[in-house]
C-alpha cells in the first residue's frame, strides 16, 4: 500500500492499495529497495504465505529462504520520520495489516451460550418442575447474548 506520513509520524493516511510498490524510478534513485524491478507478480508476498511467517514465525527460524524478504519495498538512506517537515506529505509503501475478529473464537462463544443456556433451562425445570418457564429462560439467554455477539463482530468489522 502507498501511505503518507505528516507532522512526525502523528498523521497517516493511506492512498493507494493494494498492490502499491514503488516505482522503478524510485528504486533507481536508491530511496527504495526491492527485488526484482520492476516486480512482477504482484503483490510482493501473498496473503496466505504473509500470515503463515507472521504466525508461525518459530517453525522458521534459521530459514534461509529470503524470497519474500528481497520481494517487499524497503525505505534507504533516511527514515520517513526524519525527512519529515512541516506542511509536506511524505509518502512511503509498506504492507496494510487488516486485523478482523478471531472467527473460530466467536463460533466456539455461540456454542458455549447455547450449552450454558440448556444448561440453565434444564436446571431450572428440574428445580422447578416446569418445563415452559426454563426454556423460555433459555431461548431469552440465546437471543440476547448472541444479538450481543453479533453486534460485537460487525464493530469490529473492517470499515474499508
Amino acid at each position: 500500500m502507498r501511505f503518507g506520513v505528516r507532522e512526525g509520524g502523528r498523521q497517516t493516511g493511506i492512498y493507494q492499495k493494494p498492490n502499491a510498490i514503488p516505482p522503478v524510478d524510485e528504486v533507481r534513485s536508491g530511496r527504495w529497495l526491492y527485488r526484482d524491478c520492476p516486480m512482477d507478480p504482484l503483490p510482493p508476498i501473498d496473503t496466505r504465505t504473509f500470515f503463515h511467517y507472521f504466525w508461525k514465525h518459530a517453525d522458521h527460524p534459521v530459514s534461509c529462504d529470503k524470497i519474500f524478504y528481497d520481494r517487499l519495498p524497503k525505505k534507504l538512506v533516511t527514515s520517513m520520520l526524519r525527512q519529515s517537515k512541516g506542511g509536506t506529505l511524505n509518502l512511503g509503501w509498506g504492507v496494510h495489516i487488516i486485523e478482523g475478529p478471531n472467527k473460530p473464537l466467536i463460533a466456539w462463544m455461540v456454542t458455549a451460550i447455547v450449552a450454558a443456556s440448556f444448561a440453565v433451562a434444564l436446571v431450572y425445570d428440574i428445580v422447578r418442575k416446569n418445563p415452559d418457564s426454563g426454556f423460555g429462560i433459555g431461548q431469552w439467554l440465546v437471543a440476547v447474548l448472541t444479538t450481543a455477539l453479533t453486534a460485537l463482530y460487525f464493530h469490529l468489522q473492517d470499515e474499508v
